[in-house]
């Protein structure tokens, strides 16, 4: 077969008007196919299906190659006309590691101004922000780092209607996704607000890379399909068709997992408090547990649950390394996880943080949460600091 007859992912035209009308109507890909890296029906398709699970309208969702894809596409758009005038970003001073890298290399070498304000202080909030002005706020909606912070959402957009000028608003919503904190619901067009998540886990079940950006203000979504399409950040034809397949088959179906995962994280917690109780050489971090600052604030508003990862925060006599190693020197523990990045597995995993004394733990849809949990215990209890110390 020769390489033209296979291609038939690039349209042809009858006409120099037809082609012609086909360029000027680009923008509506989900029923006109041109170049893939306008879009395509295939696209249009995939996007309908994931719609679903963000909970928003098939014409609010934007498909991605990746989470970080989508996240510095919204970081571009959202500084877009900005960057001339020295804009000011604001954030927490702890977010997910490429993301981090993103803001305060990328952007801030090109005279981005970085602020930074506490995502589990209300009133830290509102002075910083009111403080610093910024034309651009990212968070986390719950923070894929070490204190797992969540966010009062509702808190920081009416801070936002407070300042002189509203900022546009990105919120990573990666860890609870729609099944614990269901944005598509809450917000409206008038909101100028931009929602991305990594879809490579719950979405794809990390089989394939995928990102997702959603958003009620047209504005907004208009500005992310034109730059979509300049910056080439979608998937191709091949990967939108393996995203389409392995896209849950229903949302009870996407509801039910996540929550699993919520519910076996928070367990995991728990038992790991009891370690850290009895002595264990680290704090455990999840908004699960009681002694979490936010605790209270995600027991009301985000019943389903919040995150599907733990950390551990070594100790200042152990580094995250050796607690890592301790734990998986554990039998049960081996035969119960894996070690390795991401989330969403059936199996739990265990991943040291490369530049902070932590250790992450992400709960399995399948894990046997009492005997990992046991496991885990018992792996802590036979952590000697000061052997590990002197080693």
């Amino acid at each position: 077969m020769s390489i033209e007859s296979r291609n038939n992912s690039v349209p042809s035209f009858e006409s120099v008007d037809s082609l012609i009308r086909g360029i000027n109507n680009r923008d509506n890909y989900r029923e006109n196919s041109l170049y893939p890296r306008d879009g395509n029906v295939s696209l249009g398709e995939a996007e309908a299906e994931a719609s679903k699970f963000a909970r928003v309208n098939e014409d609010e969702i934007l498909l991605y190659s990746s989470g970080m894809a989508a996240v510095t596409s919204a970081l571009e758009i959202a500084l877009e006309d900005k960057l001339a005038k020295g804009a000011v970003l604001a954030c927490p001073p702890a977010l997910y590691s490429q993301t981090n890298e993103f803001i305060q290399k990328n952007l801030r070498n090109r005279g981005v101004e970085i602020r930074c304000f506490n995502p589990q202080d209300k009133d830290n909030i509102e002075h910083n922000l009111g403080y610093a002005q910024p034309e651009v706020i990212f968070a986390e909606t719950v923070g894929n780092s070490p204190n797992v912070p969540v966010l009062d959402v509702e808190h920081l957009l009416a801070v936002c209607n407070s300042l002189e000028k509203e900022p546009i608003v990105i919120l990573d919503n990666t860890l609870p996704l729609s099944t614990g904190l269901p944005l598509g619901e809450q917000l409206s067009s008038e909101n100028k607000v931009i929602v991305v998540e990594s879809g490579t886990k719950a979405y794809t079940a990390n089989t394939e890379l995928s990102g997702f950006l959603y958003s009620k203000n047209e504005e907004l979504l208009s500005d992310a399909r034109a730059l979509r399409r300049s910056s080439g950040n979608l998937p191709g034809v091949a990967s939108v068709n393996l995203i389409t397949e392995l896209l849950p088959d229903s949302l009870e179906e996407f509801d039910e997992r996540n929550e699993r995962l919520f519910k076996n994280a928070a367990e995991l917690a728990l038992y790991l408090s009891i370690a850290e109780h009895e002595g264990a050489p680290f704090k455990v971090v999840h908004p699960g547990i009681h002694s979490h600052p936010d605790h209270t604030y995600a027991y009301n508003f985000l019943p389903r649950g919040a995150s599907p990862v733990l950390f551990l925060k070594a100790d200042l006599e152990i580094g995250q390394f050796d607690l890592a190693k301790a734990l998986w020197d554990n039998e049960t523990v081996r035969e119960n996880a894996e070690l390795g990045q991401s989330f969403g597995f059936d199996t739990a995993r265990i991943l040291p943080d490369l530049h902070n004394p932590s250790v992450r733990i992400a709960s399995g849809a399948e894990t046997d949460v009492h005997t990992l949990g046991k496991a885990l215990i018992e792996a802590a209890s036979d952590i000697e600091v000061e052997e590990l110390y002197s080693s």
